[in-house]
């Protein structure tokens, strides 16, 4: 019997063929304006190549799926008694990510982005992710430096560098606040 070509693999097939053309094209722009097509495109073409090998090798996506259930399960059970058979959003986990999100933008306005960026994503990897602390720690840094290079290196962005006075030249304060 033929395997049928399902309705996700036309639709992811379409998407990698759209992004990479999106990319394509935005290797002809300026140099100034190619890294946003690029920054965007080569991770999305990447994670759409693995949703399409995914349909051939189910065994591939089979453990996100698996992943995704079992977190889907642990907050059911956390989120309380609702009404029977009724679907409710728990606001608490989203009130609690939002604090560190705001929480992130606020140290990193005052502190900067050099300063904050490695301690924050240990703290939060800890807390929420539940990964050892070493563990927290060596992705922290390695997202921080792979952030950093990007960012300085290869888009000559100058990163915020705090609002508190002038520390390290660069890197630790001085920043000037644009007038709201």
């Amino acid at each position: 019997m033929k395997k049928r070509w399902s309705g996700n693999l036309i639709w992811t097939t379409f998407l990698f063929v759209f992004v990479g053309l999106f990319v394509m094209v935005g290797r002809t722009y300026p140099k100034e304006v190619q890294i946003v097509p690029l920054v965007i495109g080569f991770p999305t073409l990447i994670l759409l190549l693995i949703l399409w090998l995914g349909e051939f090798y189910p065994d591939l996506t089979r453990w996100m799926d698996e992943a995704t259930l079992g977190q889907r399960k642990k907050e059911t059970m956390t989120m309380g008694m609702g009404r029977k058979g009724s679907e409710f959003t728990a606001w608490r986990p989203v009130l609690i990510i939002m604090g560190w999100v705001f929480l992130y933008y606020a140290l990193v306005f005052l502190l900067g982005f050099a300063l904050v960026s490695p301690f924050f994503i240990a703290a939060f990897l800890v807390r929420k992710a539940h990964l050892g602390k070493l563990t927290a720690c060596i992705y922290a840094v390695i997202a921080t430096v792979l952030i950093y290079v990007v960012m300085s290196g290869w888009i000559k962005a100058d990163l915020w560098s705090g609002a508190i006075p002038r520390i390290s030249p660069g890197l630790l304060g001085g920043s000037i606040i644009p007038p709201l």
